[in-house]
């Protein structure tokens, strides 16, 4: 009869850290970092759990892109008929610019046949600045597009988008023709944002109507906006506030609101953002729409690690009205749809969001009984909608804290004084 060594039971608890880096995938087989497969050097066997440690992540993605289907805006321009004239000026001071009829009435034989434009921005992340003059310059450009053909010596020139900075909203100004943003089908994206438990049909809800293109971006909340005539100059007018010096305290200060012993008068004109129009010796109607809310250049602020099998956090989803939603009061969300969230704000003059040594606590998956085998990771990085992250060529990385438990038998250590 063979005698065995009794099992004790008895295991120790290892720490593992593994560092993931984005550019040791297999770049044929995976050309997104965004999402791809990769072989640990080693098994960790007995997994009792798993947590993101830290990690650094590039924050110089593009907030307009074609995969986000945020480039474009649709508009009409309607012909310039006598209605659009005016007998007074608006403008209290400046020169109005003339145009020659000829050049009004090719314009309108140009919207006659049609009058529907889109204009694309280019891709990219952008301040509210840079946005409005690559909106500006895009929608004269889509009018152009068609105009030139007829006209080769006279741009045009009229669309005017002013940023209203106390208020964080875009003014879009046209100063010769009426005009629309119109509820067009290039707003509308297919994308899937997960699914949905549904004991009679278990189908996918499509994107979040908040954000549904480019005029979304731009303080829109439903389609069609339509033009208004502007009666009041100062409607349109930004306030630009300077301090001028008065050199000399002999000069006489008209403002009453100086001090005369300051020695420097305050200013506050406002900002001439648009010239009008004369046609004919009429003056031209200026057109403008202000959108209900603000503009948004960041739509994301976190990122979402998604690792198969090893996720513990749960995340509710983007509402969609469907006929699924009108008629349940049933929850929108996933479990175990995450390991890690990121933020990507990033500190100083840097293009990397990190997770500051590890300060930020991140939710631990917990296994029990354990893990038999951990060798592979698939690795998904996505926004909070489940649309990827487009990193493009920049590189990230993150460290996983992985414990296990490895046999071991008890021993009796003995310490003998010296």
């Amino acid at each position: 009869m063979s005698h065995l060594i009794p099992n004790q039971n008895t295991y120790s608890v290892q720490e593992n850290v593994i560092c993931i880096n984005s550019g040791d995938r297999n770049v044929i087989k995976y050309p997104n970092s965004n999402s791809f497969e990769i072989l640990l050097p080693t098994d960790i066997v007995n997994v009792s759990s798993v947590q993101l440690q830290n990690w650094t992540f590039p924050t110089n993605t593009n907030t307009f892109s074609i995969t986000r289907n945020n480039l474009q805006i649709e508009f009409t321009l309607e012909p310039i008929t006598q209605s659009d004239f005016s007998s007074t000026s608006l403008q209290p001071f400046g020169n109005a610019n003339v145009i020659d009829e000829n050049y009004i009435s090719t314009l309108n034989e140009v919207l006659s046949i049609s009058n529907t434009f889109i204009a694309t921005i280019t891709q990219g992340s952008y301040t509210a600045s840079q946005l409005s003059c690559e909106i500006q310059n895009q929608l004269n450009i889509a009018v152009n597009k068609e105009v030139v053909k007829k006209l080769e010596s006279t741009p045009y020139v009229f669309f005017n988008v002013i940023v209203s900075t106390t208020e964080n909203k875009f003014w879009f100004v046209n100063t010769l023709n009426r005009f629309e943003f119109t509820d067009s089908k290039l707003y509308i994206t297919n994308q899937l944002v997960g699914e949905v438990f549904n004991p009679c049909l278990n189908g996918k809800l499509f994107s979040s109507y908040i954000y549904y293109g480019l005029p979304a971006y731009l303080g829109f909340k439903e389609l069609p906006a339509v033009s208004k005539i502007c009666t009041d100059y100062y409607d349109l007018t930004v306030t630009s506030d300077y301090y001028t010096y008065l050199p000399s305290s002999s000069q006489t200060i008209v403002n009453t609101n100086v001090n005369p012993n300051s020695g420097i008068a305050y200013t506050s004109l406002p900002s001439a953002c648009f010239q009008q129009n004369i046609v004919n010796g009429a003056y031209v109607n200026v057109n403008y729409i202000k959108p209900l809310y603000t503009y948004s250049l960041v739509l994301y602020t976190h990122i979402y690690l998604d690792l198969e099998t090893l996720n513990c956090g749960d995340e509710t989803k983007p509402f969609t009205n469907n006929e699924f939603t009108r008629v349940t009061n049933q929850g929108n969300g996933s479990t175990n749809s995450f390991l890690g969230k990121i933020s990507l704000f990033s500190t100083g003059n840097s293009n990397y969001a990190t997770s500051n040594g590890g300060s930020e606590a991140q939710p631990t998956s917990y296994f029990n009984p354990p893990l038999e085998r951990l060798r592979k990771l698939k690795i998904n990085i996505r926004y909070h909608d489940d649309t990827n992250v487009d990193f493009g060529l920049n590189n990230w990385d993150f460290a996983l804290n992985v414990t296990s438990y490895v046999p071991s038998q008890n021993k009796t250590i003995t310490k003998t004084p010296f």
